[in-house]
């Protein structure tokens, strides 16, 4: 599918918290199958017809419809699988997975991250401007704008500062994990590849086998166990920041 025909979809962007999307997605992980009107009932969905997080969710394939019934696609019971184990794998996958399926939100990181800092106004006047570049007839409004600058907020890849917006990305969190589980001796770095992996609550087979170009399996001298020789800190700081949900899917355990 193509950014044109992405950016043309009627994608509707609830005024909601990134909390109110994880409620939504583990009252529906723990029934299984749900009746929109539960949902709504229940104060986890609000709006007209089958609920405006549902209609949301469904658009960009977390949440599965069957006439008034939803259930969690199989990338929805990874995010939440990932969010008990891991709130900030939970981030940086729900914000990667947001940037490859929402055009708008894509366009406002790349903004972001090419100006470091800008101010809302600006920001929204640019992110028009390049959606107009795409598709002429299309906007975004200020209501699903400020839901995809919350968005970005909750999922800590921007800071607001009163009308200024600052792009930080997923790097100085993951840096400050990779502290916790290395070892430095000498001029050589070495990880605890099981603890690292544990910390982010994904499988530490798979995490190893992700990021081997830039690791070497050895024995770290005077350590009683072993841990992995990093080659290049930086690109395996990357890698994590850059990990898809298709990247963990296969090592998860959602057979539902």
């Amino acid at each position: 599918m193509n950014i044109v025909t992405i950016i043309q979809r009627s994608i509707p962007f609830p005024p909601i918290r990134i909390e109110k999307i994880i409620t939504y997605l583990k009252y529906v992980y723990d029934k299984d199958i749900v009746n929109t009107e539960e949902l709504k009932k229940n104060n986890i969905d609000f709006g007209r017809g089958r609920g405006d997080i549902t209609r949301f969710l469904n658009s960009i394939n977390i949440v599965e419809l069957e006439g008034s019934k939803v259930r969690l696609s199989k990338i929805g019971k990874i995010l939440v699988e990932i969010y008990n184990n891991s709130k900030i794998m939970f981030k940086i996958l729900l914000n990667n997975y947001l940037y490859d399926r929402v055009i708008q939100y894509r366009i406002l990181i790349d903004i972001l991250r090419e100006n470091s800092k800008i101010d809302i106004e600006t920001l929204y006047r640019k992110v028009n401007e390049n959606i107009k570049h795409i598709s002429p007839s299309t906007w975004i409004n200020k209501v699903a704008y400020r839901t995809l600058i919350n968005f970005s907020i909750d999922l800590e890849v921007i800071k607001k500062d009163g009308k200024y917006l600052t792009y930080l990305g997923h790097r100085d969190l993951i840096n400050n994990i990779m502290k916790d589980f290395s070892t430095k001796i000498g001029d050589e770095i070495y990880i605890d590849i099981k603890g690292l992996s544990n910390k982010l609550g994904i499988n530490h087979e798979f995490l190893e086998k992700y990021i081997e170009q830039h690791v070497e399996k050895v024995k770290c001298p005077n350590i009683d166990f072993k841990l992995i020789k990093v080659k290049d800190v930086d690109k395996i700081i990357d890698k994590i920041c850059s990990l898809r949900i298709e990247h963990v899917m296969k090592f998860s355990s959602t057979e539902r």
